[in-house]
């Protein structure tokens, strides 16, 4: 278990990663800066207790919003998260510069003086609403836009965070809207206050009515308004900031060093801070293609991992990571449970039903869903049924492929020890040639696991006990554990490669060779 009052700097959690420091504390908890003892690898991790099955639920919800978002340079990206108990762990990426808040507040953002401030409040605008427009082309709308949500790099590119409000959907025309009705009374797990900032709502997230991503928009220009005004623009609420933009239009700036507005970015506020909503701009978009006139920032990008999901007739996820990772759809397990006796798990048409998204969408959710068949079949254990073993063991590696697919290696190499722990049980209690078929394998995926991670001399370990179990099948003229042998050897004589041991790495590419001209015999 994690605990957020023991964790300081120089603590490791999950085997592998090194607590530097605390960055923080928000609405879900504590916030530290870590790095991995393997890859060196830094991030930012936000740690959540999660008790009751609704706010478990609430999590996932919010956190498909954040880790489905395409990747773009100004969005903070979400990496990994673990569950440990009744704990969440969230890997995110570690921005090394603060927020914008911090810049406005330690003067950062005028550095240079007042020319030179203004190109980078520019450059900063600019890219703040391509982030901004990003969201809102995946039909979310963020609700709680503001500079201390916005992180900066150490070179000023902002990049857009805190997304559990986002969760909402919205149809993206100007006629339809979202009701805010289903956050009343619920905080959100994700964001750091919970739910909107007065200071930079618009006329109606203050009244509670519904809305669009004119919302977001009104709060971009109150953040913009920021900027220039050097503080918290609208301290009494964001729904006056037209009221303010015009008395710091008409009268003389506060600080003589702060550069002044130019009348095409006043303009752009004005529109923002239409109370009629149908007036402001329809997109930022729009403000985009203005602001870009004075500036040389990049446009953002899409990502492989949004291509579309492709499934197999059997429900076999395919293709669904780009270092080749697959697994079953969680659907399979729901029949397979069921047929076991599960009575807690859904039909599997009813979960198939929701395989959509993009692919870190479609990781989040099967892992979630993943936890709910393992609980399954862990009853059935506890209830007499050891049968469940087997059928745990093959889940859980299924389970370490969707880990590895989200980059987190050492919680994928803990579950797929676990997987081979469950079947090398089940296998000598009850012997089922059907799990020990999936034995060879496993411990291949083990050894692959640990050699990404360094651990060559363990790989070789895994690769010499599943070569001892595909020796047995194949003595057995089970022909396709033939070619499972050939690839333990092949992949052990790599090993030994690099680890410099040439003379045992030919006698293994000999010996994968040799069980190949095995396998055309007998074929």
């Amino acid at each position: 278990m994690v605990d957020n009052n023991t964790l300081s700097p120089g603590s490791i959690i999950l085997d592998e990663y090194i607590i530097e420091k605390g960055l923080g504390e928000g609405g879900m908890g504590k916030v530290y800066l870590v790095s991995s003892q393997i890859t060196g690898a830094r991030f930012a991790v936000k740690c959540a207790k999660i008790v009751k099955d609704f706010d478990r639920k609430n999590f996932i919800t919010e956190l498909q919003a954040w880790i489905g978002l395409h990747e773009h340079p100004n969005l903070t990206a979400c990496n990994f998260f673990r569950v440990i108990g009744a704990e969440v762990l969230i890997f995110a990426e570690y921005i090394d510069g603060g927020n914008l808040q911090d810049w406005i507040s330690d003067r950062r953002l005028y550095a240079g003086g007042a020319e030179i401030a203004l190109e980078r409040i520019l450059n900063i605008a600019t890219q703040f609403a391509r982030g901004l427009q990003s969201i809102h082309e995946q039909n979310l709308i963020h609700q709680d836009i503001k500079p201390s949500n916005v992180l900066m790099t150490e070179v000023g590119i902002p990049k857009i965070t805190d997304f559990g409000l986002a969760r909402t959907r919205f149809c993206a025309t100007d006629r339809s809207l979202v009701s805010t009705g289903v956050l009343l009374g619920k905080e959100s797990i994700l964001v750091s206050s919970g739910g909107m900032t007065p200071a930079y709502a618009s006329p109606e997230q203050c009244a509670g009515e519904s809305l669009s991503r004119k919302t977001d928009i009104w709060s971009w220009g109150v953040s913009v308004l920021d900027m220039f005004i050097g503080d918290v623009s609208c301290p009494y609420g964001g729904n006056i900031a037209a009221e303010v933009l015009r008395h710091y239009l008409e009268k003389e700036q506060k600080e003589k060093s702060l550069p002044v507005m130019p009348q095409q970015v006043a303009d752009v506020l004005i529109k923002c801070f239409e109370r009629d909503f149908s007036r402001r701009w329809g997109s930022l978009k729009e403000v985009v293609e203005i602001l870009s006139k004075f500036t040389n920032t990049p446009l953002g990008h899409a990502s492989r991992w949004n291509q579309p999901l492709q499934l197999s007739e059997d429900g076999v996820l395919m293709d669904l990571d780009i270092a080749g990772s697959k697994w079953q759809s969680p659907g399979c397990w729901i029949n397979i449970a069921i047929k076991l006796g599960a009575v807690d798990l859904p039909e599997y048409k009813e979960h198939t039903s929701l395989r959509q998204g993009s692919r870190k969408v479609q990781i989040v959710e099967d892992f979630g869903a993943y936890r709910q068949i393992e609980s399954s079949l862990r009853k059935l254990i506890m209830q007499g049924k050891t049968e469940a073993s087997g059928v745990l063991g093959q889940l859980c590696g299924d389970m370490a492929h969707i880990l590895k697919s989200a980059g987190d290696l050492a919680g994928a190499a803990q579950l797929q020890t676990e997987a081979i722990s469950l079947m090398e049980e089940a296998v000598s209690s009850h012997p089922d040639k059907k799990i020990l078929a999936f034995l060879p394998m496993a411990y291949m995926n083990q050894a692959v696991i640990l050699s990404q991670i360094g651990r060559h001399k363990d790989a070789i370990v895994a690769l010499d006990r599943g070569i001892a179990r595909a020796n047995v099948l194949a003595a057995e003229k089970w022909w396709w554990h033939f070619d499972d042998l050939a690839g333990l050897y092949f992949n052990k004589a790599n090993r030994l490669r690099s680890l410099g041991e040439l003379q045992s790495a030919v006698e293994n590419y000999d010996k994968a060779l040799q069980t190949l001209v095995d396998f055309e015999q007998l074929v």
